[in-house]
């Protein structure tokens, strides 16, 4: 019962917003009524609002049970009513006990869905509500037919079917799938959630400590690995890039061993398939990458008195490297290698600005804006590099094309190592 009680509380018929809204509404729509008139119009609301919970209470009951409800609520200023207030209502109406269960238990049944046995409803308005002991009444025929047969009256527990009436099993199913209902498991666990979470934990400290226990106590494996290499060597950037692409799939476990300490050492083969840089395109080399801005600019304008290290002049050539996705320090190298960075103090320095790369064979035949031949230079390298074989060095490549100098491709290499050291050291 005390599941059922929560239950009927829970449930709000009327709450005091919507109390509000009804007056409202009526004040607005009624609005040439008088005070007395409109209050009257909100009793009759009330009484049909009232109307729709009351299925299973009898006609000739409900403006009393009405009245008692609004006398138990409002009346007191508790402007909340519930399902509880009806069933606290029912059992206070001024009719004697026996049309008291009889009308909850019809409520209860047609109202709320929720029917409950009879003896558990008697019990509970015996311990609640003072009502006298209703079985004894129930119970009448049987003692005087007793009686009649001048048999002895035996003192025996009242067996659990005579407690029980118009209850059928459908009845005790329908209490038994409420009483294991999910708001009936949510309010267990919120009762028991302190014992609840330390058998949780308790769990699974046990089953860390188990897995601690059977854990093997030495699982070292050692990799003994026979090979057979076959590549190619090549300098890439430096005397220190030899990058290599490792091709696993023609691995074959040759034997594992296990030595009586339980270290394991496996033998397999693995071919190695050799790529310069270990990529499929030199292009992707190039990609644009952040750098010490202020170090490489204070070299270039500092230490090499290059006019392309002023702000005006930098920042553009960063600029457009990062919308083109490019390094920018390939770029500075190509300056740097064709115009040595521009110094300011050469007497055309104004001019050679404005074409560094030396696009179109010279800044003198073809003098643009920086802008401008930047964007050439680059589309320049990125046509070339996507091209460009996997084995033959991109600088030596991009001199095929950029340069007549064979030993262009030296001069830039260098010079992009150098602004590696102090951009992305």
């Amino acid at each position: 019962m005390n599941e059922l009680i929560i239950t009927l509380r829970s449930y709000i018929i009327l709450s005091f917003q919507d109390l509000a809204n009804i007056k409202n509404t009526i004040q607005k729509r009624y609005i040439n009524l008088s005070s007395t008139e409109r209050a009257q119009v909100l009793s009759l609301a009330i009484h049909n609002l009232l109307d729709k919970h009351l299925s299973g209470v009898e006609e000739q009951y409900r403006e009393s049970l009405k009245l008692e409800i609004l006398a138990n609520t409002l009346v007191k200023h508790i402007y909340d009513i519930n399902r509880f207030d009806i069933f606290d209502s029912i059992l206070k109406l001024g009719v004697d006990e026996k049309t008291r269960l009889d009308l909850a238990e019809s409520w209860l049944s047609e109202s709320v869905r929720t029917p409950v046995p009879r003896w558990a409803l008697e019990n509970y308005l015996m311990d609640e509500y003072q009502f006298s002991d209703l079985t004894t009444n129930d119970n009448s025929d049987f003692t005087s037919l007793d009686q009649r047969l001048d048999a002895p009256v035996l003192n025996f527990p009242k067996p659990l079917e005579l407690n029980i009436h118009r209850t059928s099993k459908i009845s005790f199913s329908k209490g038994w799938k409420y009483r294991f209902s999910y708001e009936a498991i949510n309010r267990f666990i919120a009762r028991n959630f302190l014992v609840i979470s330390i058998l949780i934990l308790i769990g699974l400290s046990t089953t860390f400590i188990l897995s601690l226990l059977l854990k093997p106590q030495n699982d070292t494996i050692d990799f003994d690995l026979s090979s057979s290499l076959d590549y190619q060597v090549y300098e890439g950037l430096s005397a220190l890039d030899k990058v290599y692409l490792i091709d696993l799939s023609q691995g074959l476990t040759k034997n594992i061993k296990v030595s009586t300490d339980k270290d394991k050492t496996i033998s397999f083969a693995v071919k190695k398939d050799a790529y310069p840089y270990g990529l499929t395109s030199q292009l992707r080399y190039f990609k644009y990458e952040n750098f010490d801005y202020f170090r490489v600019k204070a070299y270039i304008s500092d230490a090499r008195n290059g006019l392309i290290g002023k702000a005006e002049h930098f920042n553009k050539v960063i600029y457009l490297s990062y919308i083109n996705d490019i390094d920018p320090l390939l770029l500075l190298a190509i300056i740097g290698q064709e115009q040595a960075f521009i110094p300011v103090d050469h007497h055309e320095s104004s001019e050679i600005i404005n074409n560094p790369y030396n696009v179109y064979h010279s800044w003198t035949e073809y003098n643009t804006t920086l802008r401008d031949s930047t964007q050439i230079a680059i589309n320049t390298i990125k046509n070339r590099l996507k091209i460009a074989p996997k084995n033959i060095s991109p600088f030596v490549w991009l001199n095929q094309t950029y340069a007549e100098d064979p030993n262009w491709n030296n001069g830039v290499r260098l010079i992009y190592i150098h602004l590696l050291s102090i951009g992305r050291p």
